[in-house]
């Protein structure tokens, strides 16, 4: 069974409902970036953005977000279609902080990449996450299936 502070509040199996005292809900912080496809036309650059921000040890949200306490999670979503699409980035807010800082924070690491640019060590690291997912579509598995899984 899980443990909080130091007590078997309930099991491991055990659904709560969501009225339940002991659920306590998570915010979540969620920035939204439309992609014009006229700008955009090369998708393949979108998901290396995407591997660079979410994907790997040392990805940029996680470094901005995660490792300086202000979310417990990051998560990303990248959707393509023939006449607009749309990039989202979000994050589980830590217990005690603002959605507000959260996103400003997820604004401020894109545009540091923006402007900085990626480094080789990122960009290395995106090709070997994009080989990764390649491999995966042509083994039928969905191509998502990493995005979908808690980054720590």
């Amino acid at each position: 069974g899980a443990q909080i502070a130091g007590r078997r509040d309930f099991a491991a199996d055990e659904i709560l409902p969501l009225k339940d005292p002991r659920v306590q809900a998570m915010e979540l912080a969620t920035q939204l970036y439309r992609l014009l496809l006229e700008k955009f036309p090369d998708m393949a650059t979108m998901e290396v953005i995407d591997a660079i921000l979410t994907r790997g040890d040392h990805n940029r949200m996680d470094t901005a977000l995660v490792k300086t306490g202000l979310a417990a999670e990051t998560n990303s979503f990248l959707n393509d279609t023939e006449e607009q699409g749309f990039y989202a980035l979000g994050a589980f807010v830590a217990s005690g902080k603002e959605p507000e800082t959260v996103a400003t924070e997820m604004d401020r690491a894109l545009g540091r990449l923006r402007a900085q640019g990626p480094t080789l060590d990122e960009l290395t690291e995106a090709g070997r996450a994009r080989g990764r997912q390649q491999s995966r579509i042509c083994l039928g598995r969905s191509p998502g299936a990493d995005r979908q899984s808690p980054r720590r």
